[in-house]
């Protein structure tokens, strides 16, 4: 399995995720969106931040999973946490 795994390294999983970016499409966009957002959860600052940013270049590039990735926003802002609040804030705008 491709995905982020608990125990990578940090540079390893932001690799991980920029892949994720580029590989995306119309087939696999809801997968990638809802890992992504699950990622967003991390204790790690600068992995919060480059999924949420994942999620906002993904939407760039497929149009099609728009809905999908203005959930995982709301969902990234309901729950309020405080590293990926500003990132989802900005995605969102």
């Amino acid at each position: 399995m491709f995905y982020c795994k608990f125990n990578d390294p940090v540079f390893v999983k932001l690799e991980k995720i920029e892949i994720l970016v580029k590989v995306a499409d119309k087939q696999n966009c809801d997968q990638i969106l809802n890992e992504l957002k699950e990622y967003s959860s991390d204790v790690d600052m600068e992995l919060v931040g480059a999924s949420v940013k994942a999620i906002g270049q993904i939407v760039l590039k497929v149009e099609s999973c728009v809905r999908t990735a203005a959930s995982c926003i709301t969902d990234i802002v309901k729950n309020g946490q405080s590293l990926a609040l500003q990132d989802a804030v900005v995605v969102a705008k």
